[in-house]
This record gives C-alpha cells, sequence and structure tokens, in this order.
C-alpha cells in the first residue's frame, strides 16, 4: 500500500517534473543543471530520490547512468526519460522538444488514469444506492400498509 501511494505521489509530479526541465533547456540551462534546479523544486519521497540523483550528478555521473539509478529507485518513468534524452542526445533533435512531448505523454496517461476511475463510479453509486438507500424507503413506503394490514386481522 505505501509502495503505491509512494508512486502515485511520483506521478503526480512527473509530468510538471519534465516541463520545468523543459522550460529551463529552453532558458539556455545544459539538461544536468537544469535537472539539477527542477529537483529543488520536488517534494515528499520523490524529492528524497531526486537528491541522490543529484548526489550521483555532482559526484560525476552521467545523467544516464544517475537516471537508471532514479529507476532502481522506484521512479518507472525515469527510464523513459533516459531513453528520450539518449536518442534526443544522439539524433541531434532539441531536448526541450522531446521533453515537452514526454510530459505532454505523462498528462493524458493521467487524465486518462482519472477518467478510467471516473467511468466506474456510477457503478459503485449504484451499489451504494441499492445498499443503503432502497431499503429505508422500502420501509416507509410498505410498513404503514403491513402495519394496517395487521389491524385489521387476517
Amino acid at each position: 500500500m505505501w509502495r503505491r501511494r509512494r508512486t502515485q505521489e511520483i506521478l503526480a509530479q512527473w509530468p510538471t517534473f519534465l516541463e520545468e526541465i523543459a522550460i529551463t533547456v529552453m532558458a539556455g540551462m545544459d539538461v544536468r543543471s537544469a535537472f539539477t534546479v527542477c529537483c529543488s523544486k520536488t517534494s515528499g519521497y520523490f524529492r528524497k530520490i531526486c537528491d541522490k540523483t543529484v548526489l550521483k550528478l555532482q559526484s560525476g555521473a552521467s545523467l544516464a547512468v544517475a537516471l537508471s539509478s532514479m529507476e532502481k529507485e522506484g521512479v518507472e518513468p525515469a527510464s523513459r526519460l533516459r531513453v528520450t534524452l539518449v536518442q534526443a542526445e544522439s539524433l541531434g533533435t532539441p531536448i526541450a522538444d522531446a521533453l515537452n512531448a514526454l510530459s505532454e505523454e505523462y498528462y493524458v496517461l493521467t487524465q486518462q488514469q482519472f477518467e478510467t476511475r471516473l467511468n466506474g463510479l456510477p457503478l459503485k453509486l449504484s451499489i451504494i444506492t441499492v445498499l443503503f438507500l432502497l431499503p429505508p424507503i422500502l420501509v416507509i413506503s410498505v410498513a404503514p400498509h403491513v402495519l394496517a394490514f395487521l389491524r385489521t386481522g387476517w
């Protein structure tokens, strides 16, 4: 349960984190510095993982190695970011555009997960209605007739 909560906390911050990195890269920072700056703006468990990753970057590890260690810590989307950054560098495409596209994908994924949970709501509400609202209504509407029948006799 705690693992799921941590994963949800990370996924909630991930699209914004990617977007901030893209903005700082567009502003002229290199990717490593942008990653370091954006890590300082995260919170909670994600902040702890980001701090560990920044320490690896400061000790001389490449961004790909630092992101793979971030992935081992439980941040599953870090592998996608690592692959995207490596491909963008090798192909010569603008990193900011790749990061913007990746953040948009995660925003869409978050929206789809929300819509999935929202689509399951009518079933849950109908079960609650049947269990908690229908019995009192039946008692209120049927009880007077049953009492009247019992008073008059068979």
